[in-house]
């Protein structure tokens, strides 16, 4: 056929329109089209609508999906009350409920840190570092060599860390003039972890440092005294030291009635003003009595005092002792009739106070009771101090019988008025008065609070509050009482009257202290003591800072091995004042500053110079002495130890008032103390913390709350796609479409149906409270099923998943498929022989093992998979102790460290045991290079390959898969998975162990259906989108065709009139042409006419 130029003009020859006839023809014949192109329009809208109801389904497969995981129903909330003290994760296994645990400590590795050195290249002695961690049986010794090579502080870390005794070395800097310190750190956790270290090192030269992990205590302590320490401020007060030194004066108007005199006493000393109270009690003649209790914070110098009869009593700065007193005169108004005073005489009028009684008395002393000597003896009483009797400063009285020899020391200084325990009375010794044999010594006490002390021989003393200087003496003669019948025997002679008097032996005096005279030699000495300045009867500034404090005298030390991972700082505190090993109850009482606390008894039963243990290996030793209530000193112990090794201790069940089950572990990662939750120890609490387990139903609740939603929606979606709108006539794409109607009966049928094998009152939607009405639409009663899921969630679960129940703990139920059927009875199980592990066991062991480079390393292959070279520490082992150092190689392989193969011994070879069930766990061993495992003892071993568990379910053989038990396919229990547990001691033969009854829920149900219809190899779906896509393909087949036909058509109809028209002009060209010639052949025959 001839081509169309389409440059052509048509009609140019015809002088018809022939475009606008070809497209009338051309239009008439693409009319057939039209049927075709709505046809594939109306399945074009049909793909459209499956595609919508598609995503639909999916999303409703995905919330049937989510109903029948395990995660779902088997979601826990695990909480715990102090989070940053302990973590809680676990999985379905935990079981619901409340545990309450309290933390002592946690598990902790052992660190101990050595003296400071100034530098990190320090250098030490050669020798020998001995390293243990651990004290159980097979925990060996690490001996560690220390050359000229290594001896530097860097060198034995490198050492150490190189010698696999299991601690790590480090060298840290820290602070000071010696900064770099040895850390060692145990690779064991908790109390087992202990580092033991010996170190001997020796050096020829001199000044080589020391390097030194042992604890460190004070051996020797002070006695801290009682009372305060006085302060060069408060000596500067008063010029007189030793007596009350405040300036007072009165004033105010005398309104008594008659004379009268006021005295002000001091109760209770000290400063004014200052924090203490100061205590001045005062008495007048008519008997008035009143009280000041003065201090620095409600009293400032020099304020009034109100006393009585308008007078006031006003005090300077200064200090009052104890006993001084002073007077206040007051005179009334004298009468008018005294008319020979003038009136100034005759008014009211205070005398200036006297001075302080202290300032203006001498002091002295009682001597009482009823002498027993046997003979006429003279005693001499000397003071050794100066000071205020029963004051603050050191006072002690001797005395001496010069005739018996007999002495002792008192102590009149404070507690001397203030306690009514032992007395103060040190000692007495008592001599023959002829050869000056010593006959006895005493140490006796007997104080009342009274100042009254014991001398011996029946005499007593007593020294009243005053001051006394060092010195001061006093002298009493004494008789013995006399025997009245001795003087009338008439043989004896007459004795003059003065000799003739007969003793009572009663004594009862006041003697006068006197000074004491200095010969020349002794004031010489004194004055050279004291500096060449005569002493002060009072003291003087220049003595330097006074002391108020009085201290115990017997000397102390610490002895032991201070044992403690901790510093401490002890306190020992005098609980009753007496004598060490003389007083009856004497009571030390220490505390350390971690709460510990305890007595310690230096009574009548304590031999002076004894060690007695107080706390962590240390012991304190007193030797002879006084010790004053009050009193204490402290001591420092301190450790190598930066941080003990200690165990993680909890007690479970513990409750505020204390209690609950001791727990420990040694690492703070605990797995195994409530089942199901792995807790994460972070700190110690002494509150009880409280970990709580519970069914997370919100999930599961929002769960289903989503499968309704999710139904509504394709139920909806399905609704639209196939409806008819009879307003407008008009239907919806998949109105007759039957695949639509099939599905959404099913699933809407399968929804509201029941589950088979569950109680006919709970296997159904509607008895959670979910209902489906008329139109197809779900709805929840959300009060309803919230109930439902609190009385009994696990019946809720079964209604959605699918689910078995076993009769027997060690055959549990796994899972099941689409394939496996619903028995009512459930199926029988029954095993013979339970799934085991595989092993490989060397050869006996001799009791040591020695491990060096011939025999310290090889491979273990678990499986298809091989260890990296496993390498032990070089040295002497028991077979426990290797079985540990395997052990502890094994968990470090990053290729098997993260298996649980087990090392153990077994008769006395070692054996190792797969973490894997099954005949697919297999343990093989090979030596390293050039090394041997004859010394393991495996060089000849026993390996033997795991077993699957064996056994029928419902009397048809299963598949075993390690300790998984599978239904045989084709069988009613086909697709059923059980784990079995059971120990080799449950199996008997020709019985069932188990009976296990499975259900369906109607999510398990929805998900085998929607998985056919959405299945992407055959389902429903893609039969159906197959098929619209066939369809397609055929329509546009047939538009093609037709549009071929058509254009076909129009191009034939061009070159028709193409022609019709190329002739036409032909004829017109003719026509024209022979129209011409006619006229020219015309008008030639005219022409001739005219002619």
């Amino acid at each position: 056929m001839a081509e169309m130029n389409p440059n052509a003009v048509m009609g140019l020859g015809s002088k018809l329109n022939t475009s606008e006839i070809i497209d009338r023809f051309i239009k008439i014949e693409k009319r057939r089209l039209q049927p075709v192109e709505q046809r594939k329009e109306e399945k074009l809208q049909q793909v459209d609508a499956w595609a919508a109801l598609q995503t639909e389904i999916n999303k409703l497969k995905d919330t049937v999906d989510s109903l029948d995981r395990k995660d779902i129903w088997e979601a826990k909330k695990i909480t715990s009350s102090k989070p940053d003290i302990v973590t809680v994760t676990g999985g379905a296994s935990a079981d619901p409920g409340k545990t309450t645990i309290s933390i002592d400590s946690i598990a902790t590795a052992h660190q101990l840190n050595s003296p400071g050195f100034k530098s990190k290249d320090a250098v030490f002695g050669t020798g020998v570092i001995k390293i243990q961690v651990g004290e159980e049986d097979g925990d060996t010794p690490i001996f560690i060599n220390v050359t000229e090579e290594n001896n530097t502080l860097e060198g034995i870390r490198d050492a150490i860390n190189d010698s696999g005794a299991e601690v790590e070395a480090f060298v840290a800097e820290t602070y000071g003039d010696k900064p770099f310190r040895l850390l060692l750190t145990s690779e064991r956790k908790g109390a087992g972890g202990a580092i033991q270290i010996e170190v001997k090192l020796e050096s020829s030269e001199e000044n080589v440092p020391i390097l030194d992990f042992s604890n460190k205590y004070d051996e020797e302590a002070e006695w801290d005294g009682v009372m305060r320490r006085r302060t060069l401020e408060d000596a500067a007060l008063g010029e007189n030291l030793m007596s009350s030194t405040p300036i007072t004066e009165v004033t105010g108007n005398y309104t008594g009635t008659e004379d009268n005199t006021f005295t002000i006493q001091v109760i209770q000393a000290g400063v004014i003003p200052g924090e203490n109270d100061v205590v001045l009690a005062w008495e007048d003649e008519l008997g008035r009595t009143g009280e000041f209790r003065i201090n620095k914070f409600n009293y400032r110098a020099g304020d009034a005092l109100e006393l009585a009869d308008g007078l006031s009593l006003r005090l300077s700065q200064g200090e009052v002792v104890s006993g001084d007193s002073l007077q206040i005169k007051a005179h009334t108004e004298k009468s008018p009739a005294m008319w020979w005073l003038d009136e100034g005489e005759r008014a009211a009028k205070v005398d200036p106070p006297t001075d302080w009684q202290s300032r203006a008395e001498g002091s002295g002393m009682y001597v009482f009771g009823e002498y027993t000597g046997e003979e006429e003896d003279t005693v001499i009483f000397r003071i050794e101090g100066s000071g205020q009797v029963g004051g603050a400063q050191p006072l002690y009285l001797h005395y001496e019988f010069t005739e018996s020899g007999m002495n002792g020391k008192l102590r009149v200084s404070e507690p001397y008025f203030s306690t009514g325990g032992e007395g103060s009375s040190e000692s007495a010794t008592a001599y023959d008065a002829k050869d000056g044999e010593e006959l006895f010594n005493l140490e006796f006490g007997g104080g009342k609070g009274d100042g009254v002390l014991s001398i011996g021989n029946g005499l007593s003393i007593k020294v009243p509050a005053g001051l006394v200087s060092d010195g001061d003496t006093a002298t009493i003669q004494v008789e013995p009482k006399s025997d009245p019948e001795a003087v009338n025997f008439w043989w004896q002679e007459k004795e003059s009257e003065s000799n003739s008097k007969v003793s009572s032996g009663k004594v009862d005096e006041f003697l006068k202290f006197e000074p004491y005279e200095f010969d020349e030699d002794e004031l010489e000495e004194a004055l050279e003591e004291s500096g060449g300045k005569p002493r002060s009867r009072y003291g003087s500034l220049d003595d330097g800072i006074q002391s108020n404090e009085v201290f115990s005298t017997a000397p102390i030390a610490i002895s032991g091995d201070y044992m403690s991972g901790e510093n401490k700082n002890y306190t020992f505190t005098v609980t009753d004042r007496g004598n060490v090993g003389v007083t009856t109850e004497l009571e030390v009482k220490w505390e350390d500053d971690k709460g510990n606390e305890g007595k310690l008894d230096f009574g009548l039963n304590y031999q002076p110079g004894d060690a007695i243990p107080f706390d962590s290996g240390l012991s304190l030793m007193l030797g002879e002495g006084e010790l004053l209530a009050g009193d204490k000193f402290e001591i420092s112990a301190t450790t190598a130890t930066v941080r003990e090794a200690k165990d993680l201790v909890l007690r479970l069940g513990a409750t505020r008032e204390g209690g609950g089950l001791e727990i420990r572990r040694d690492n703070n990662m605990v797995e195994d103390l409530v089942p199901g939750l792995r807790m994460e120890i972070l700190d110690s609490s002494e509150e009880p913390i409280t970990i709580s387990v519970s069914d997370n139903t919100e999930v599961a609740r929002e769960s289903i709350i989503n499968f309704v939603d999710a139904y509504n929606t394709f139920n909806a979606t399905a609704t639209e796609v196939t409806k008819y709108d009879a307003a407008t006539q008009t239907a919806a794409p998949l109105l007759s479409d039957r695949n639509v109607a099939q599905m959404t009966n099913e699933i809407a049928t399968t929804t509201i149906g029941s589950v088979p094998g569950l109680p006919q009152t709970d296997n159904m939607l509607f008895a959670l409270g979910i209902r489906i009405n008329d139109k197809g639409v779900m709805s929840v009663d959300e009060n309803k099923l919230s109930e439902k899921i609190a009385e009994n969630f696990e019946l809720v679960a079964n209604v959605f998943r699918s689910n078995g129940d076993s009769d027997a703990p060690g055959v549990a139920f796994v899972g099941l498929t689409d394939k496996t059927q619903i028995n009512p009875e459930g199926y029988d199980v029954e095993v013979s022989k339970v799934a085991t592990r595989g092993t490989l066991t060397g050869g006996s062991l001799p009791s040591t093992v020695l491990i060096n480079s011939s025999n310290n390393a090889f491979y273990l292959s678990s499986g298809n998979k091989r260890s990296e070279l496993i390498e032990m520490r070089e040295g002497t082992y028991t077979p426990a102790s290797l079985a540990r150092e395997i052990q502890s190689q094994l968990r470090q392989d990053r290729v098997l460290g993260t298996r649980s193969i087990r090392v153990e011994v077994k008769e006395e070879g070692l054996q190792f045991i797969s973490d894997i069930y099954g005949s697919k766990s297999t343990l093989e061993i090979e030596a390293g290079e050039e090394k041997s495992l004859s010394g393991l003892g495996l060089g000849m071993y026993d390996a033997k390959t795991g077993e699957d568990v064996v056994g029928t379910i419902d009397g048809v053989e299963a598949a075993g898969r390690g300790q998984l038990l599978v239904g045989a396919d084709e069988s009613e229990a086909e697709g059923l998975r059980l784990f079995v547990t059971l120990p080799e001691d449950q199996v008997q033969a020709g019985e069932p162990e188990a009976n296990v009854v499975v259900t369906k829920g109607i999510a398990v149900q929805l998900k085998d259906i929607l998985r056919r219809i959405t299945d992407p190899a055959g389902g429903d779906l893609k039969q159906v989108t197959n098929d619209l896509s066939e369809q397609l393909q055929s329509y546009d087949k047939q538009i093609k065709t037709l549009n071929e036909r058509i254009s076909n058509k129009q191009e034939s109809l061009q070159i028709k009139f193409a022609k019709l028209d190329n002739t036409m002009g032909r004829l017109k060209a003719q026509q024209s042409y022979l129209t011409q010639q006619l006229s020219a052949l015309n008008g030639s025959k005219g022409g001739e006419k005219k002619e």
